[in-house]
């Protein structure tokens, strides 16, 4: 599965991924893998391209067509700040019809979008104080402007202060101080902070809602469930087909801004397998986000009219572990499961034959191609199933005649939970499965129904093991607040139930302290921690791979960037692509 986070609304997950034959478990030698890429001793990675999109000026693009664009699942909570809502399809779908008053370029950089916002800077350090100016022209799709009362609805929904507001991350949120208009009356968002916020552009960067639909627990929680009753972009008018699992969005006739080229945009819910073969095929256009996996390389390569795109983004693989059930509440038994899992192994055999390098991640907040990036895993990071097979023995466990630990009479049996129908997050289950039956524990997987994933299994972590990819933000360290903070602490997406003070203090200073480098220092010392607990085990950092037919611009593997709905359409004369 696929969960993205938002800039400060969540970091959002995808489920397809897997695991291929198995490989050699050596670290040594090449690990770059033709991707062109170069490696430090410390997993740091550089070369790898930040975007793959055909760029083209809309000037060599024709006017009209259809983009028919696959994504993983039907979603049903459209409320993309709710704790059910940061899914890579629901951003998908979002992108075209939601406001997002600030975008991401592919350097990671955040700036304006001058259709919602014309202007915006910090004004005032003590305290900090945040002007935007509106574009008066913005409209929601009912015909009322966007003004500060949706900015001001959507930011108090969740600062924590409300009840029934289930949200996904309340970081940044909760150390606004207030909300008003400034002085162009509503048209103008002036945010002054309680406490220094430093990547205060995070709160722009997601989606915005109508503040009726924020104005209680219940519409925040409920009102876009199954529907999108507003919408503010320059797509609009969704329409749900539940019998064909798809969403069609067609260009807004008010929308003020450059006018889409698209005649319509048709979003199919398609597994990772049918998506591929329908890409192959013809049928789709856009296969949005394939799992990494050799096989499904293999087979969209064999389109013949169309290409593969590989960029290099905030998203990573990694398996989330839960420290709340039986013998996982045990640090030890935790410690032990990672260091009894061959990363080395499953991340050679997802990259094989992918132009991309073979290299462990080994930090939660800052990817191997990013600044801030070092190894914080220590022991744990390297495999030694000797070791883990030594701590569970000290740990007071001993071997049954089944050949798996046990303490008490209780054997260690661990859930693995997988979305059914997912082949490569079957392939991870069973691998995991056979490695640590090797070091005498036991693991079933759950394979349960995709649409139930998310908020029956993962939300309330009824798991033990979970692999799944966060897609991140252009900000590693507020946007994994939600996911490393304690659960009663802003961490709407810890899913883990692992709840350690010095984690959330030492992430609380580092969202507040305005020197990048202390920040960075923080967010790492914070890491520490959280491998030294096995909230998570890290796998890699995840390629965005897509497919995408020939001719169509404008629309690949975006990397950091956000993606311009308006700018996407067919060459006119579609000899040239560029990335």
């Amino acid at each position: 599965m696929r969960r993205r986070g938002a800039a400060v609304a969540a970091t959002a997950v995808a489920f397809t991924m897997i695991v291929g034959a198995c490989g050699s478990s050596s670290s040594g030698g090449d690990n770059t893998n033709g991707s062109g890429a170069t490696t430090n001793g410390q997993g740091q990675v550089s070369g790898l391209k930040g975007q793959d999109i055909n760029v083209q000026p809309v000037s060599a693009l024709k006017q009209g067509g259809t983009v028919k664009w696959s994504v993983d699942q039907y979603t049903t909570q459209w409320n993309y700040n709710q704790v059910d809502g940061p899914e890579a399809t629901t951003s998908n779908v979002l992108g075209a019809i939601m406001p997002t008053p600030m975008v991401s370029q592919a350097d990671a950089s955040v700036v304006a979008d001058p259709n919602f916002i014309t202007k915006i800077s910090e004004t005032s350090a003590s305290p900090q104080t945040i002007t935007a100016e509106l574009n008066p022209d913005a409209k929601w799709s009912d015909g009322t402007s966007i003004t500060e009362a949706d900015y001001a609805a959507n930011f108090t929904a969740c600062d924590g202060k409300h009840k029934g507001y289930q949200c996904a991350s309340n970081t940044g949120y909760n150390q606004i101080k207030s909300v008003s208009e400034g002085d162009n009356g509503k048209f103008s968002v002036v945010v002054v902070f309680k406490k220094p916020f430093t990547d205060w552009k995070a709160i722009f960067d997601t989606f915005l809602y109508p503040a009726h639909y924020m104005s209680t627990a219940d519409l925040f929680n409920t009102g876009y469930v199954s529907k999108i009753p507003v919408t503010g972009g320059p797509f609009g008018n969704p329409q749900f087909n539940k019998s064909a699992q798809t969403v069609t969005v067609t260009p807004d006739p008010n929308w003020w801004g450059d006018k889409p080229l698209l005649d319509k945009i048709v979003f199919e819910t398609l597994s990772s397998t049918a998506a591929n073969q329908a890409y192959v095929n013809g049928e789709i256009n856009f296969d949005y986000d394939v799992a990494v996996d050799p096989d499904d390389y293999k087979q969209i390569n064999k389109a013949k009219d169309g290409h593969v795109t590989l960029a290099a983004g905030p998203d990573y693989r990694q398996i989330t572990v839960s420290s709340v059930h039986g013998f996982m509440t045990d640090e030890k038994v935790r410690q032990a499961v990672m260091m009894g899992i061959n990363r080395d192994l499953l991340i050679k055999s997802d990259l094989n034959h992918i132009p991309w390098p073979t290299v462990p991640l080994n930090n939660h907040f800052f990817m191997n191609s990013q600044d801030g990036y070092t190894d914080n895993t220590a022991n744990l990071g390297t495999y030694n199933p000797t070791a883990a097979e030594q701590l569970l023995k000290d740990d007071g466990f001993v071997k049954d005649k089944n050949g798996y630990y046990a303490k008490g009479g209780k054997e260690i049996d661990l859930e693995f939970m997988i979305p059914d129908g997912i082949v490569s997050s079957q392939n991870e289950g069973e691998l995991t499965q056979e490695l640590l039956k090797q070091i005498g524990i036991k693991v079933h997987i759950n394979a349960v129904p995709i649409n139930q994933w998310s908020g029956k299994y993962l939300t309330p972590g009824k798991f033990d093991l979970a692999p799944f990819s966060w897609l991140g933000t252009p900000f590693p360290i507020s946007s994994s607040l939600s996911i490393y903070s304690s659960p009663k602490n802003g961490g709407g997406q810890n899913f883990t139930g692992t709840a350690n003070p010095q984690v959330d203090t030492l992430l609380k200073q580092a969202v507040s302290e305005p020197d990048a480098t202390k920040a960075t220092d923080l967010a790492n010392q914070a890491d520490k921690l959280l491998y030294q607990e096995v909230h998570t085990i890290t796998l890699f950092q995840r390629p965005q791979m897509c497919g995408v037919t020939n001719g169509l611009a404008n629309l690949g593997s975006f990397g950091f960037a956000s993606i311009d709905y308006t700018k996407i359409g067919y060459q006119s004369s579609p000899s040239t692509t560029s990335s």
